[in-house]
């Protein structure tokens, strides 16, 4: 009596091209939802921290955070608005550069830096390896800037 125990190449090389097929498939959808979830991540962490600044603006006469220009100061003064000052997924920082000079940040992406902030006019936006992410490139309109046009 010939009896079979086991499987033969033929049945192993099928197993595991049906494998490797749904590898093909299944790794490349898990990438786009990381991809994916970190951009929430980073919308939503500029969301909070520009409502940070315009509730510091609105308790400290329209005075925007990171008077002094520097990122320590930025985060001791939204200390009280935000328990922890977010990472940026998408860089692994939580850094800010400070720019002083009151221009659009759009020209200032680049470098290590998590996030950038413009102490003279609100603007906070997240900083990526290709330039500031879309969704996170509008500045929030603060109470300082609104009064200046005319804004309520």
């Amino acid at each position: 009596m010939n009896r079979r125990t086991g499987f033969s190449l033929v049945e192993l090389v099928v197993v595991v091209m049906i494998l490797g097929i749904i590898a093909a498939i299944a790794i490349p959808r898990v990438w786009t939802a990381v991809d994916r979830a970190d951009e929430t991540t980073v919308d939503y962490s500029v969301k909070t921290i520009r409502d940070a600044i315009d509730l510091y603006a609105t308790m400290n006469q329209s005075q925007l955070p990171g008077e002094a220009g520097t990122a320590d100061d930025l985060k001791n003064d939204l200390r009280p608005y935000v328990r922890q000052f977010p990472t940026n997924p998408i860089m692994k920082s939580s850094d800010v550069r400070v720019e002083t000079s009151g221009k659009p940040l759009s020209g200032a992406v680049g470098g290590p830096e998590g996030w950038l902030y413009d102490n003279q006019t609100g603007e906070f936006i997240a900083n990526t390896p290709s330039g500031a992410t879309p969704s996170a490139t509008a500045p929030a309109e603060s109470p300082a800037t609104a009064s200046a046009s005319g804004g309520t």
